[in-house]
């Protein structure tokens, strides 16, 4: 098996558009590839190749501190627990989503308290609940 420059054979396919331009490359074809091109590029803008790079190069050096500054075993439990609790961690928040949360719970705060009657226990209920039922017509 021929090993691509750059490790990742899809990377490599869609970064050098002119060399893969036809064949089957990392399981895509080539109309396959110029689907993820058009989609990299409305997410990362037309320089999402620099992006990409800085991205890798990034997670290369945070993989790197990984291995020299370990984790405590504390630091690390806490990390496993969170994404068995809460999963992978999503997306960031957008401002827009930031400001529709704040105002949520806002409005959730200064919302008055209100105590549900069938919740209330007996002697919390009004004096007419509390007297005896008169029995039904009948009985």
């Amino acid at each position: 098996m021929r090993r691509l420059p750059g490790g990742s054979g899809l990377l490599w396919a869609l970064v050098n558009k002119q060399a893969a331009r036809g064949g089957i490359w990392a399981a895509t074809t080539p109309r396959e590839r110029n689907t993820l091109r058009k989609r990299i590029t409305d997410r990362l803008g037309p320089d999402w190749i620099d992006v990409l790079a800085d991205q890798i190069k990034a997670r290369r050096e945070r993989a790197a501190a990984a291995r020299t500054n370990p984790l405590t075993v504390a630091q690390a439990r806490i990390v496993r627990l969170d994404h068995e609790m809460n999963g992978p961690m999503p997306r960031p928040i957008t401002p827009r989503r930031q400001r529709h949360n704040r105002d949520r719970l806002a409005a959730a705060t200064k919302a008055p308290r209100r105590t549900r009657p069938w919740r209330r226990l007996p002697d919390q209920l009004p004096r007419s609940g509390r007297q005896a039922r008169r029995p039904r017509h009948g009985q």
